[in-house]
């Protein structure tokens, strides 16, 4: 594994799951629209804009009618920033983000009305594959952007020296925090692969559901 940071050992992390987004994938980059639109996005000297300060409708992100999910994937990594609610912002670069609203089990939010309802549930943000010592200080300046501590990333750093890097079982390792940022909870993870040495930082942006009518 790539030399990092000398840090002291603190909390034994949890190893949680990435989201994968599936359904239509909508193709895009920084010098062209996507090919459906998304009201929400913009382009700013070369920098991909997400403009989330104010509840999206899922056609706002691209989400067509009768679909659940919206992709846009690029083969290039493109810098992507989220402008927030409460003037937070989160840059990274990266190749992938999508929304979804099919819903998310965490803090009890699977409400039934939100399937296929007109806004999204979810947003996830991946970024490039980074070096490990990079992808630590990455951590914790997202961390620090959506107001919590370093923990979380001092955590994830003690994990990957502590756990073997193979042999049976072997996995990712993985730590997240959450944030309450307006209407959105926002989990900052970054996850460490043994497999090649490779090492990614993304978001999930999960937000209420609509009122009931």
């Amino acid at each position: 594994m790539a030399s990092m940071p000398a840090r002291a050992p603190i909390l034994l992390a949890a190893a949680v799951s990435l989201s994968v987004l599936v359904g239509c994938t909508v193709t895009s980059n920084i010098t062209d629209e996507p090919a459906e639109p998304a009201a929400a996005r913009t382009v700013e000297d070369g920098v991909e804009v997400w403009d989330l300060r104010e509840p999206p409708t899922a056609a706002d992100v691209g989400i067509q009618p009768g679909e659940k999910t919206s992709d846009f994937q690029t083969g290039v990594p493109r810098r992507i920033r989220l402008l927030l609610p409460e003037g937070f912002e989160l840059e990274t670069v990266g190749p992938l983000l999508g929304f979804d609203n099919y819903g998310h089990p965490h803090r009890k939010l699977d409400h039934p009305e939100r399937l296929g309802s007109w806004t999204p549930s979810t947003m996830f943000v991946k970024s490039a594959p980074l070096e490990p010592s990079a992808a630590y200080e990455g951590f914790k300046r997202d961390l620090a952007a959506v107001g919590l501590p370093p923990d979380a990333a001092e955590t994830w750093l003690a994990e990957m020296r502590s756990t073997p890097t193979a042999g049976p079982g072997v996995g990712p390792i993985q730590v997240r925090d959450f944030a309450e940022v307006g209407y959105l909870e926002v989990a900052v993870l970054a996850s460490y692969s043994p497999v090649g040495d490779t090492t990614v930082l993304s978001w999930t942006l999960t937000w209420a559901p609509p009122p009931r009518r």
